[in-house]
């Protein structure tokens, strides 16, 4: 059943959610997520009947089972697929993953891979300001169907064999 079509809540579906769907995405405003993985920043979300705390509650709470959803799906499937070359953290909350590698390098090239196969991707060498930056890759998963992430996972799993 697709996403708009089912029912979060009682009486609250997901075309109420997601009723204004913008993704901020390195300051940048795209209406619907792109292609593969990315980074989104932060989603604005805030159906008609946002004004009750009930409703507040609720939607909060779908969202959060979403994205959770959504990081579950991408870290089992970089374990099935890419689990030889990373270490996947799961995070308790938020919409990024990192995944530290092991032994395969630099950073950036595994990221200008990812990008050439239709995956989205940040190095994580790249956020580092003191001492020796950890090669890894960053990963956004809010956003994107499952489908989407698995697909991405099986294309990033083909960039370490």
């Amino acid at each position: 059943m697709p996403p708009e079509e089912q029912e979060l809540e009682p009486g609250l579906g997901a075309e109420d959610v997601f009723k204004l769907r913008t993704i901020v995405n390195h300051g940048r405003e795209r209406t619907e997520p792109g292609d593969g993985l990315s980074i989104p920043m932060g989603i604005g979300v805030w159906p008609d009947n946002f004004h009750t705390s009930q409703a507040q509650d609720r939607t909060r709470c779908a969202l959060r089972r979403r994205v959770q959803a959504a990081r579950d799906v991408l870290a089992c499937g970089l374990e099935a697929h890419c689990g030889d070359a990373l270490d996947v953290t799961v995070p308790e909350q938020g919409q990024h993953l990192m995944a530290t590698l092991k032994g395969a390098g630099p950073d950036t090239a595994i990221v200008e891979a990812a990008k050439a196969a239709g995956v989205g991707a940040r190095a994580l060498s790249s956020m580092f300001i003191d001492g020796p930056p950890r090669q890894g890759l960053v990963l956004g998963f809010s956003g994107f169907s499952d489908e989407e992430l698995l697909a991405a996972t099986i294309r990033l799993g083909t960039l370490f064999r």
